[in-house]
């Protein structure tokens, strides 16, 4: 069954614990829910005093991950191995104290690979503490600077054809694409010396030239969109050699198109090697989601990311500008996690609590992370 299920995410650098989660209520209904379920133990086996993940299910459906990491005890080195190793998991890099974000993501493509089909939910705390109720009473809260809770879990509202952030929100899927044109001097022309280092020049336009007519060609029929944004131009080897770079994105509203189009824009560009003596070189980039209606949150994460704050998700915080955010990890096509902030934070209704404002001077912060299960079946319901 395909759906879509929502992660809310608790961020938390300030050094004392929020109302909402003293409430006695919440208190307990964390308690009881841990109390339904076996404890098992997995370790990440490099950072057995310093990582420790607790996995427990209860039902085939439902998973709890509780993670526990004091970050600011690894040393750098340690660090920097550790984001590499989720990377190598294909999620992309997280930077400073958000590298537990990065295992977070690791463990769930980790899990997702498995073929399961759970509902999940996180609670991410210090690991001075041996359970939700030591998260609660401790007093050491100050050594650290993370203290969060990450609940997913499966909306019966949201259903296969709807990939939302907030009502009516759309989307197209975007691919990174990146195509490297090399053009050699022709050794067979020699009759006119002085002209030989301005043919690698003249065949690698006439190559562009006719890659672009055939491309348009092509995304017409698919109806999609094809757009490059940067072109790098180099004349290497003294001027035998003429290289291009072009890079840019395929947008489709359909998946299973951009899949198509990529079979045939290969195509295209082995007839056009030959034609033309020259080598071309094709990857790939991030495949994520762009909004098309929803300005209020591209402007907010336009302008979160404009103000350069310690907080950034993924190395490619570039592309997450206007209205292009999100990610896949490329190694697991069925994970996509989308960026949304939030102005209010529906968890914090106590009024006696400080205002938004200064919560947002302090560095809190509210998102929502969308796990939309094999996206590639959506389709054109989108």
């Amino acid at each position: 069954m395909d759906y879509i299920e929502i992660i809310r995410i608790r961020r938390r650098f300030i050094p004392y614990l929020t109302d909402d989660l003293k409430d006695q209520n919440t208190r307990n209904a964390i308690l009881s829910y841990l109390k339904t379920l076996n404890q098992e133990r997995l370790t990440i086996s490099s950072y057995k005093k310093e990582v420790i993940v607790h996995i427990s299910s209860f039902t085939k459906k439902e998973h709890l991950i509780a993670y526990r990491a004091n970050m600011s005890a690894l040393p750098k080195e340690s660090i920097e191995e550790l984001n590499h190793k989720s990377m190598k998991k294909g999620v992309r890099q997280a930077f400073g104290y958000d590298i537990h974000l990065t295992i977070a993501l690791g463990l769930i493509t980790e899990i997702l690979e498995s073929n399961l089909d759970h509902q999940f939910l996180f609670i991410f705390q210090s690991n001075n503490h041996d359970s939700i109720n030591g998260l609660l009473k401790s007093k050491q809260m100050k050594q650290y600077q993370i203290d969060e809770i990450y609940s997913l879990q499966f909306d019966p509202e949201l259903n296969a054809n709807q990939l939302l952030i907030s009502p009516g929100v759309r989307y197209s899927y975007c691919r990174e694409i990146k195509i490297e044109i090399t053009t050699r001097q022709n050794p067979f022309i020699k009759k006119h010396p002085e002209l030989l280092k301005f043919e690698p020049v003249k065949r690698s336009t006439e190559l562009i030239v006719k890659l672009q007519s055939l491309l348009k060609e092509i995304t017409r029929e698919n109806d999609v969109v094809l757009s490059f944004c940067n072109i790098q131009s180099t004349l290497l080897e003294e001027h035998s050699t003429k290289m291009v770079i072009l890079e840019g994105t395929i947008r489709a509203f359909d998946s299973e198109v951009i899949k198509t189009l990529k079979v045939k824009i290969e195509t295209v560009i082995e007839k056009l090697m030959n034609a033309y003596n020259s080598k071309i070189h094709i990857s790939y980039g991030l495949y994520y989601p762009r909004v098309y209606n929803h300005e209020e949150l591209a402007h907010t994460l336009n302008t979160y990311y404009s103000r350069k704050m310690e907080y950034q998700l993924v190395t490619k915080a570039p592309y997450l500008y206007g209205n292009d955010f999100g990610f896949y990890t490329n190694k697991f096509n069925g994970l996509l996690i989308t960026i949304g902030i939030k102005s209010k934070y529906p968890l914090l209704e106590n009024p006696t609590l400080l205002s938004n404002e200064i919560i947002i001077q302090k560095s809190l912060r509210l998102f929502h992370f969308y796990l939309i299960h094999r996206v590639n079946e959506l389709g054109n319901h989108l």
